[in-house]
Order: structure tokens, then sequence, then C-alpha cells
């Protein structure tokens, strides 16, 4: 629902000081807005704790899960395991990795 994403108080920047890894994913025939809005999300994420990734998928609009269920639900499956990769490190080491990729 882009009103109560639009209508949110806090600023866009506080998503820098997510501590986990951040996957956005958006159709590459989409509406405009929901493209627009997942680029500004990553790009107010930036260098978050976490590794941040973003995947437009050619070919795909809105509906993404439906319609590319295998590409969306093997992104899903990256970013899981990622994610606890990630989580293993840092309650090894204290720390959490820093980095940006792109899917």
């Amino acid at each position: 629902n882009f009103t109560a994403c639009f209508g949110e108080s806090w600023p866009a920047r506080d998503l820098r000081r997510l501590a986990m890894p951040l996957l956005a994913i958006s159709g590459e025939d989409s509406p405009a807005v929901t493209r627009r809005l997942t680029d500004k999300l990553v790009d107010a994420a930036g260098d978050a704790a976490g590794e941040v990734t973003a995947a437009r998928l050619f070919g795909a609009g809105h509906m993404a899960p439906l319609t590319h269920a295998a590409v969306v639900n093997a992104l899903i499956a990256r970013h899981i395991r990622l994610a606890g990769e990630s989580g293993a490190r840092e309650s090894r080491s204290g720390s959490f990795r820093r980095s940006s990729a792109a899917a």
C-alpha cells in the first residue's frame, strides 16, 4: 500500500541503521512508482550493517512472486542463507560484515 509507505514519519536515512541484510526485488515491468520506490529504499539503506541486495527481474511485473516464482524463491533462499552465514560470523566474531552487492 503506497499510501501507508509514503505516510511513514521516519526519515529514509534511518534505513542505514539496519542491523540485518536487506533484499529488495522489483520487476522490470512493474509500475514506475514501484521501481522508483525500490530504488530509493536501496539507496537509502546504503551501506547498512548487513548486505544490501537489489534485484530487478527482467520480464517480470508487480506479481513476480507468482509469475516468476522460481527466480523469486531462489533470491529469497540465497538471502536467507547469506543472512544465516552472516549471523554465524557475527556470533563468532562479535562484528557484522559491511558490504553491498547486486543480484
